[in-house]
């Protein structure tokens, strides 16, 4: 798995603050070619320690489609962080 590192984001203009989470993965192919290992990559611990949300990919530029009226993206939800949630009731 590549990993992006912090001089790489600041690289982009793209201010801290604006980021959420740090950027896991770049690449020109999603090497996911199932839902399987897209929901296993979703799952994992946030550096702070606590369970992921998910992941997020999305183009490395912006890519408009007119079908849902705004830029393309695919959130991934880690089923690990949707179980922990469901017991706390």
């Amino acid at each position: 798995m590549r990993t992006c590192i912090w001089d790489e984001i600041l690289a982009l203009r793209v201010p801290p603050a604006v980021l959420m989470v740090p950027i896991e993965e770049r690449g020109e192919d999603l090497p996911y070619h199932s839902v399987d290992a897209l929901l296993e990559r979703a799952r994992g611990l946030y550096a702070n320690g606590r369970t992921k949300e998910g992941i997020v990919i999305r183009p490395q530029a912006p890519v408009y489609s007119q079908t849902i009226g705004a830029s393309l993206s695919m959130k991934v939800i880690n089923n690990d962080n949707l179980v922990k949630k469901a017991k706390k009731g």
